[in-house]
């Protein structure tokens, strides 16, 4: 009976979701230094396309992992691949799993049938590593190959990566890791956890202002969307308990919800604040970050979502929210801020 192969490897830093590289600091001076990382030599690592669309191919995606490459791997087929990353000031993060990983490093007939795609889109990597100041000659000299192919519907990655701990003694290189237990629970917990509801009631600290340099000097500005919030807080407590309103500090799917009002156990009422001077343009900003929160962990029943904004909406804009509601079947309302005399209204 075979083993489940499951592995840990770490990608090189990107800032672009693994679609397109960011660049690296890099200098010619390194480029015949062996103990120098390979996107500090180049200014990029191959990994950087490893998600980009446009290698996906027959329902499969090509890409490039360095300790898949350097891996003396018993099968060709890796059940479990546990990504990770090291930031530009030595942070870890965990980016998500990829199942039924497919070496291809020496299957020639995988590499050609492949081979046209990565040749025809060469240019344009060659010209996105010229937009981030690498050294594009290097990919003009090496081309790209792939070392892997994995079917997107297995692949399970963060919308955001998240901190983790990882003994940079024993874990600092590119290579093929056998998968630790401590790995395994942490990664698996966040990965079934990302898009729960984290309802945590209280206020979040925010600054009520910033400062903004002017030729002539600074000044203070006051923000908008925090100034609502806090009128909107406080105008929640006269009606519901502390405990039941939560603001910035609950989570669905990794983001941060403006405010949240629990109705009920599971029952809640989502509010997302906008400052643009246009109604419609706060509706569209709004609706789908609040029907995310709202809609994505099943075992929520949204009671109402409320958007919040600074603009007055137009008879058109009414009617088009309420064409919205009418479509999604959850009560929806446009509440007008009016920073005049600091007053709400529902629109």
């Amino acid at each position: 009976m075979k083993l489940m192969d499951k592995r840990q490897m770490r990608i090189t830093w990107n800032e672009y979701n693994w679609e397109k590289p960011s660049g690296h600091l890099w200098s010619k001076e390194n480029q015949t230094k062996k103990n120098i990382a390979y996107e500090n030599q180049y200014g990029f690592g191959h990994e950087e396309w490893l998600f980009n669309q446009r290698y996906r191919i027959n329902g499969f995606q090509y890409g490039y992992v360095r300790g898949v490459e350097k891996a003396a791997l018993e099968n060709e087929l890796i059940d479990e691949l546990y990504l990770y990353t090291k930031d530009t000031e030595g942070n870890y993060f965990f980016i998500g799993i990829l199942k039924n990983v497919e070496r291809i490093t020496q299957n020639s007939n995988e590499q050609e049938l492949i081979k046209a795609t990565f040749d025809k889109y060469l240019e344009t990597a060659i010209e996105e590593l010229k937009e981030v100041g690498s050294d594009y000659t290097e990919l003009q000299r090496t081309g790209m190959t792939p070392t892997l192919k994995f079917k997107w519907e297995d692949a399970n990655i963060l919308e955001e990566p998240i901190p983790i701990k990882i003994d940079d003694s024993k874990y600092r290189r590119y290579q093929s890791y056998k998968l630790t237990k401590e790995f395994e629970i942490f990664s698996n917990n966040h990965i079934e956890k990302k898009i729960k509801l984290n309802f945590r009631p209280g206020k979040a600290k925010s600054k009520s202002s910033y400062t903004t340099s002017r030729k002539k000097g600074k000044r203070e500005v006051k923000s908008l969307h925090v100034e609502i919030l806090d009128y909107l807080y406080k105008k929640l407590l006269e009606k519901t308990e502390k405990n039941n309103l939560s603001v910035e500090k609950s989570s669905v799917n990794g983001k941060i919800v403006d405010l949240l009002e629990k109705v009920e156990d599971k029952k809640y009422i989502f509010y997302e604040v906008k400052t643009s001077n246009s109604g419609l343009t706060n509706i569209r900003e709004a609706i789908g970050q609040i029907l995310e929160y709202a809609l994505i962990d099943e075992k929520i029943i949204p009671q109402k979502l409320i958007i919040i904004g600074p603009a007055k909406l137009n008879d058109n804009e009414r009617k088009y929210l309420k064409r919205l509601g009418q479509t999604i079947s959850i009560k929806l309302e446009y509440w007008f801020y009016n920073t005049e005399n600091k007053k709400l209204i529902i629109n």
